[in-house]
């Protein structure tokens, strides 16, 4: 099983990436000196791998116990490189009540230029805050563990330090499976569509969590989210609909729809600052059918059965004008 490191330096939580990015000024680190020894980690099996891929990040080369760990996202105590995020294994079905994940860690100790201060870190799992923990200047850095909500737990362990005191070991995360659950399915699902553009239904506003839920449509590899931002219609909904656009920060085109004409279609996209719309246009026209019998209907809205839709050529016009003045 291949791990993927992470690293915390300079008052700093980092997620190490074996890919190898290179950046101008890099910072070498040389983990040469043992730590006080730690219990060894348990079986890999039950683990899943912690670190897949970076998403966003500073990024610095160094050196660990692990030949194919040459560098890492590094997150400081201060502003030039205050936050880092990355993606985990997709989560299979879950083979008990929760999830384990591993990757390598390294953590700032001894202080960079004797520096005796603590900074706080706070780990947000799918855009919500799950742990909060500091960089420890004693004896209690080397080993570690934090408790979180519904029986999750963060655990660190070092097992080597650097010439500067630097701690690397493993992080360990432990989350319950079910706020969790898989997206394999629709993720398959993606993937059979291939090579047609995939986008995600409007139930997405139906969900608990809007921007948990982006997340998890992200993973499943939907080219398009559609949304009204979770409300009725979307310009009830655009100053959300502009959060999620921000939030999926390029990842998947995020797409409003409901309830858009051309009165309102201007407005909207200036305010969600989304490229794509959803429009239905629909204009109900008497159906051609000669007799009718009006002692009964077949649906709960009387006569619906002597009409039909269309999409009148004057209303694409509208719409078209109205998009051409909208300020993007």
């Amino acid at each position: 099983m291949k791990l993927r490191a992470a690293a915390a330096l300079l008052a700093t939580f980092l997620a190490a990436n074996a890919l190898g990015r290179q950046t101008e000024n890099a910072i070498v680190i040389d983990a040469k000196d043992s730590a006080t020894p730690t219990a060894p980690v348990a079986s890999l099996s039950k683990y899943l791998i912690g670190f897949h891929s970076s998403i966003d990040g500073q990024t610095i080369e160094y050196h660990s116990s692990d030949p194919d760990a040459d560098s890492a996202l590094l997150v400081r105590g201060q502003r030039m490189a205050h936050t880092v995020s990355w993606q985990t294994d997709p989560l299979p079905e879950p083979s008990g009540d929760s999830y384990q994940f591993i990757w390598l860690a390294g953590i700032e100790c001894a202080g960079f230029a004797e520096e005796k201060e603590s900074h706080q870190f706070n780990l947000l799992i799918n855009g919500q805050l799950w742990f909060t923990f500091k960089n420890a200047k004693d004896a209690r850095a080397k080993a570690w563990q934090i408790a979180g909500k519904d029986g999750a737990e963060l655990s660190f362990a070092a097992t080597i330090a650097d010439h500067v005191g630097d701690l690397f070991g493993y992080m360990t995360l432990r989350l319950p499976a079910n706020d969790f659950p898989p997206r394999h399915c629709t993720r398959q699902l993606v993937e059979l569509a291939r090579p047609l553009n995939v986008t995600f239904h409007r139930a997405f506003d139906m969900s608990a969590d809007l921007f948990q839920s982006l997340e998890d449509v992200c993973a499943t590899g939907a080219d398009r989210l559609l949304t009204s931002g979770g409300e009725q219609k979307c310009l009830q909904g655009a100053e959300t609909i502009a959060r999620l656009a921000k939030s999926a920060r390029g990842r998947i085109a995020i797409m409003a729809g409901g309830g858009i004409g051309h009165h309102d279609a201007a407005a909207i996209i200036e305010r969600t600052g989304v490229r794509e719309i959803h429009v239905g246009l629909s204009t109900p026209v008497p159906s051609p059918m000669r007799h009718h019998n009006p002692r009964l209907s077949m649906g709960k809205v009387q006569g619906r059965e002597y009409e039909r839709v269309q999409v009148l050529e004057e209303n694409v016009r509208n719409l078209e004008s109205a998009i051409l003045l909208a300020k993007i």
